[in-house]
């Protein structure tokens, strides 16, 4: 069942302590809209005219390669923004991003939500606080890719795709991520990470199917990256 707004705001940090007149003004301007598996939201370069909230379902970001292979960049999952850097600097879509599952989405448009951020500081020192944690997550992906080894770097594409999914538990988490995807991410290709995956899931840590992995103890990825950063910091 789809998250109503005022769920998405109690649940979502970029809205916590904001007035109850910034989420009564964007309830009031939003616009809804239901997606199908496969159906596209916006793609790469298109005018950023409007900010996402996903109120149900995953959408993968992604670009598209010259031979048509869709190259997964993240998976954005119910609870979640989606637009928000292109919004705030008036830039164009950075990449596309299409409906894994069906999904249903609300949005504003980028000049109603600069007015509430405006009008909020709450609300603006959020935003503020959100685009530094993901600052510090694409430097710690740069970090994993130039000094941690190949395994570690899956290790924790595949936490952070389990942490954006509503799916599972806090042990366990469904991940709706390509192989493809994840050999895009860590800069290797769709075979060698079926090797790590495969070994994984002979150890109980992972289980994969069709279109989807499940991790099947979190704690374990954990430890993966914990010992390979002792490594490191040995060396």
């Amino acid at each position: 069942m789809a998250l109503s707004l005022n769920e998405f705001f109690s649940s979502n940090p970029i809205f916590k302590d904001v007035s109850n007149h910034t989420r009564d003004y964007i309830s009031k301007m939003a616009l809804f809209k239901t997606l199908e598996p496969g159906q596209i939201l916006f793609q790469h370069g298109d005018a950023a005219n409007s900010l996402y909230f996903i109120l149900e379902g995953d959408l993968s970001v992604c670009l598209f390669a010259n031979d048509g292979r869709q190259l997964g960049l993240n998976v954005v999952s119910e609870g979640n923004l989606l637009g928000e850097i292109a919004v705030l600097d008036n830039g164009p879509r950075s990449a596309s991003a299409i409906a894994i599952a069906k999904c249903q989405v609300a949005s504003v448009t980028s000049n109603n939500f600069r007015n509430s951020i405006k009008k909020d500081a709450q609300l603006s020192q959020n935003i503020i606080n959100f685009l530094c944690a993901q600052i510090r997550r694409v430097s710690d992906r740069i970090i994993d890719a130039n000094a941690l080894q190949l395994e570690s770097s899956i290790a924790r594409i595949l936490i952070e795709a389990g942490q954006n999914s509503s799916s599972g538990s806090k042990q366990k988490k469904v991940v709706r991520i390509k192989q493809e995807e994840i050999g895009f991410i860590a800069g290797v290709s769709r075979v060698t990470i079926n090797k790590y995956l495969n070994n994984w899931a002979r150890k109980g840590i992972v289980s994969i199917s069709r279109g989807k992995i499940m991790i099947e103890n979190i704690d374990i990825l954990f430890a993966i990256i914990d010992d390979d950063r002792g490594k490191v910091i040995k060396n």
